[in-house]
């Protein structure tokens, strides 16, 4: 259809991204999956230490365990890092808003934090406007 052919030839998805933008995409997604503990552990190759620790997925980390990933896979440019967020933001890959008090954390699965949203308002004493009581 014509909106489909319009998005891939002018809009996001027709501009060409470094590979080292799907590599890091690919390990923030691992990030997640396995958690900072296991995952930098592993990256260290110390398997005495990696036997030892648990994989605990997370859903939010820290502005700067993304920067540390960014600058492992070979982002050292603080203003591409914010880009690269930015675009995996608007692509729906991540939560990111580059606005003070927002900035510091990363939301790492969207959809997580689509149904934690969803429990609060579906939350009888929200529902029923008793918030205050909550």
């Amino acid at each position: 259809d014509a909106t489909a052919s319009e998005i891939c030839t002018t809009g996001f998805l027709s501009k060409a991204l470094p590979i080292y933008w799907l590599k890091f995409q690919t390990e923030l997604l691992r990030l997640a999956r396995e958690g900072p503990a296991f995952f930098w552990a592993r990256e260290r190759d110390q398997d005495q230490e990696v036997a030892t620790i648990l994989k605990e997925p997370v859903h939010v980390l820290p502005y700067a365990q993304v920067a540390r990933l960014a600058r492992a896979v070979g982002i050292l440019d603080e203003a591409e890092l914010q880009s690269l967020l930015i675009f995996l933001h608007d692509t729906g890959c991540v939560i990111f808003f580059d606005e003070a008090g927002l900035r510091e954390h990363v939301v790492l699965d969207p959809h997580w934090l689509a149904e934690a949203a969803a429990n609060i308002f579906n939350c009888p004493r929200v529902v029923q406007g008793c918030v205050a009581a909550a």
